[in-house]
């Protein structure tokens, strides 16, 4: 009875001040207008604002070094604050005449995407400033926080922490389980149901911002690659005689080259030196494909689930438009999207975010054309098959 008693007068108070306020009538102060009714929303918004960017930040604080999984705990509890904060403001937006969900979801998208703009600065050459940023408010600003563990804030500790667990050295990925699980303990490490603790915690829109802040690190482990291939192509002249060599022994392509045990034994060995680095990208990469291959499958489910009219009206409108698509490149003559038309760009962003998308198909680069990159796969998966082993029990 004492904590109705609590919220029955806190919910008094707040609705004779907004009735105070909503009284007011527009006035001039020198030549700025005064709306009383937005002056109160501005604030609403600004104290939303300062609430939940805090309890991102203190919640998704992680121990690199610690033994103990700390993320389904902390994201439990930011699911629990975060919730509580929604419930509130939405059981007092009738009490204040404002349209409490609508605030929320524009508040706390903005947010999130304030913070992965800000994790994704680190790998460009051009920055967007707050001044430039579309998410940054003069009227209702998201506060900055002094960066912790080497992340700018929330979205760089969390995709780290899932980095940790999932750490291709230290987990093994087992398809079936849509799981990884520790090579030492042969316990799970991570698996679907942390997806769905971070939909609850952060959302859709923080989902889709770990994603966004995945394909940054992809890039730029791709053009790390990018780089390798063209120095073993064009200036490490020791490399490109080798793979010379061996791509005129492996001739003709479509069938197995004379003694071949020879010719992958001796291929092998001299091109031995050149996997270490290129070892530690493949597993960076696949590691990050696997993580957004998970994210896009619990977007994909929470939108049939809670939208399944917009999962099918986006699912239908993307098969039509390939549909079109493929008939202008059999016929030219018919219709297809300028460049300067938005629909392919704005339906793209729509799918990825209900996650209607299969990120193994992704362009993440484009380079000039690279001949040796072939063979470069196939001498390096050919050199690393015989440290694979199967396990009957998983497939």
């Amino acid at each position: 009875m004492e904590d109705r008693y609590a919220v029955a007068r806190l919910t008094h108070k707040i609705s004779v001040f907004t009735e105070g306020i909503l009284m007011m009538k527009t006035t001039l102060v020198g030549i700025i207008k005064v709306d009383p009714h937005q002056l109160l929303e501005d604030g609403i918004r600004k104290e939303l604002v300062n609430k939940v960017a805090r309890e991102l930040h203190r919640s998704l604080i992680f121990n690199p070094k610690s033994k103990v999984p700390e993320l389904l705990p902390s994201l439990d509890r930011l699911s629990g604050s975060l919730q509580g904060f929604r419930r509130s403001f939405e059981y007092i937006q009738d009490y204040v005449n404002i349209y409490g969900l609508k605030i929320w979801q524009e508040e706390v998208s903005r947010i999130i995407n304030y913070n992965v703009e800000e994790e994704c600065n680190n790998f460009l050459r051009t920055k967007v400033y707050d001044f430039q940023s579309v998410y940054q408010s003069k009227t209702i600003p998201i506060p900055r926080f002094t960066p912790v563990d080497g992340s700018t804030n929330f979205i760089g500790r969390l995709a780290r922490e899932m980095l940790r667990f999932t750490e291709p050295r230290m987990a093994y990925y087992v398809d079936q389980m849509n799981a990884w699980y520790s090579m030492k303990t042969f316990e799970e490490a991570l698996d679907m149901r942390a997806f769905s603790k971070l939909q609850n915690a952060v959302g859709t829109f923080g989902l889709s911002g770990l994603d966004r802040f995945f394909c940054f690190m992809m890039v730029k482990e791709l053009q790390t690659f990018t780089r390798k291939v063209i120095t073993m192509c064009e200036k490490d002249m020791a490399t490109k005689t080798m793979l010379n060599t061996v791509h005129r022994a492996l001739l003709p392509l479509e069938g197995v080259p004379g003694n071949p045990s020879k010719v992958y034994t001796q291929a092998l060995q001299k091109s031995g030196r050149l996997w270490p680095p290129i070892l530690d990208i493949v597993l960076n990469v696949g590691q990050r494909q696997l993580l957004r291959r998970q994210i896009a499958n619990e977007l994909r489910g929470s939108c049939r689930f809670d939208s399944k009219f917009l999962a099918t009206c986006l699912q239908a409108f993307n098969q039509s438009l390939l549909t079109d698509v493929q008939v202008h490149y059999a016929d030219p003559s018919m219709p297809y999207p300028g460049e300067d038309n938005p629909l392919m760009a704005d339906l793209t962003s729509y799918l990825e975010t209900a996650g209607i998308h299969n990120p193994l198909t992704k362009i993440y680069v484009t380079s000039t054309r690279l001949e040796a990159v072939p063979l470069i796969l196939f001498l390096f998966t050919l050199s690393h098959l015989p440290k694979l082993s199967y396990l009957r029990n998983t497939g």
